[in-house]
């Protein structure tokens, strides 16, 4: 693809960017980058630029595993795919056929269970109100 290039460079939200920018200014002008970085967000860069929309929705269909080619495969990738997942909250009956199978190679249901039944990882529904 033309675009592979451009999706090495870094993302953030919108709403980090003027906290990014003054922290990038603020290490242009006075203070060494080393005293503005952390370890969430390493060193302040030069610049940066927001991502077009086009750009950063094909960033996340790659981050997400969903992109044709970036799935993960067997009880290892399920078992990343569910880590980054945490959090995240559907309907229960779409997990297996919308979430997981569009994320794994070759999904099998009875890997799942097999996470859950060695402990590996658990679920909790919330309820509505």
């Amino acid at each position: 693809m033309r675009d592979e290039p451009r999706l090495a460079k870094r993302h953030c939200a919108a709403s980090s960017l003027p906290r990014r920018h003054r922290r990038a200014e603020c290490s242009r002008s006075r203070a060494p980058a080393s005293t503005l970085a952390t370890p969430a967000c390493g060193p302040a860069p030069a610049e940066i630029e927001p991502a077009t929309t086009q750009d950063f929705f094909r960033f996340l269909l790659r981050w997400q595993h969903v992109h044709p080619g970036t799935q993960l495969h067997g009880a290892q990738g399920l078992s990343e795919i569910v880590g980054q997942l945490q959090g995240f909250q559907c309907a229960a009956a779409s997990w297996e056929s919308d979430v997981l199978a569009v994320r794994l190679a070759r999904y099998d249901r009875t890997l799942l269970d097999q996470l859950c039944f060695s402990g590996e990882i658990a679920g909790a529904a919330s309820g509505c109100g």
